[in-house]
């Protein structure tokens, strides 16, 4: 049985006893998790406590260590052809790392967290 790899991104490193947002999310790689899948999450931007990513791998997730925008961008140029699915969490992220998720992955598919992505 060939496992689904999931990539998760978000703008920040979870934090879920700080927001309900992070709490939620969390609760999806677990459920990502429970389904079978190897998931890995990324995010823009790092948590200000190292505990965070931590309790992430912990949850049994690789974390990509969280670089920046740029640092990102350039993990998925390399990496994106490598999942089945890709979440991405918010609007503006999706905007600043789709088109590169596209062109580097064209066979992935995507899916930004509560809303449709792409036209119409």
């Amino acid at each position: 049985m060939t496992l689904t790899t999931v990539l998760v991104i978000d703008l920040f490193v979870l934090t879920p006893d700080r927001d309900y947002g992070s709490a939620r999310m969390f609760g999806v790689l677990e459920l990502l998790l429970d389904a079978g899948c190897r998931v890995t999450f990324a995010a823009e931007a790092p948590a200000d406590d190292a505990r965070y990513a931590a309790a992430i791998e912990q949850a049994g997730v690789q974390v990509v260590p969280a670089r920046g925008r740029q640092a990102l961008n350039e993990y998925l140029k390399e990496n994106a052809p490598k999942f089945d699915l890709v979440v991405i969490s918010r609007a503006e992220v999706a905007g600043r790392h789709l088109a590169t998720i596209r062109e580097c992955a064209p066979d992935t598919r995507e899916k930004e967290w509560g809303k449709r992505i792409g036209k119409e």
